[in-house]
């Protein structure tokens, strides 16, 4: 029983990656810079292929966030998700278009975050999932919005003692 194997000559693996660009808007569609808390605003981002090969998968999700800030944290908050579907050729782009009601947040500067393959499901060789979030300024205004509130307590006092279940004051 040594007739079992066989060997190959040595082979190359050739890998050609994925590389998913996005930036803010799209021809002839300008973003939305300002709005009020509470408003509907729309807003659209173009993800173009950079890479040598064409998306392994077809389905992928985008999605839209407001930050404080222009990178992606944990505490940015969600605007909207698009489904990509369909995989994404080498050179091909794409044009992704959503709406959403801007939060209750105060007044103030901000940032639109278009983040594409926002959960990593496309391979990207590095440095390519450094460039999958693209910003744009956004300013929140008062406008009409009387429900944002920045409070702040002062002079807490209360009681030394008090009793289960007894009203304190």
């Amino acid at each position: 029983e040594n007739n079992n194997v066989l060997g190959s000559a040595p082979f190359a693996v050739i890998l050609q990656p994925t590389d998913l660009q996005v930036s803010p808007g799209s021809p002839g569609v300008p973003l939305p810079t300002t709005a009020a808390a509470g408003e509907p605003v729309s807003f659209t981002w173009q993800v173009t292929n950079a890479g040598t090969g064409a998306s392994p998968v077809s389905n992928w999700t985008d999605e839209v966030y407001l930050s404080t800030d222009a990178a992606f944290n944990p505490g940015d908050r969600l605007l909207a998700s698009f489904t990509r579907v369909g995989a994404l050729a080498v050179g091909a782009t794409y044009t992704g278009s959503a709406s959403a009601i801007v939060p209750s947040v105060s007044a103030g500067p901000y940032f639109l975050l278009f983040v594409t393959d926002r959960q990593n499901q496309v391979y990207e060789q590095d440095p390519g999932e450094a460039n999958n979030t693209a910003f744009a300024p956004f300013e929140v205004n008062a406008g009409n919005c009387a429900f944002v509130a920045d409070l702040s307590t002062s002079n807490l006092s209360a009681p030394g003692v008090a009793e289960a279940g007894a009203s304190i004051q």
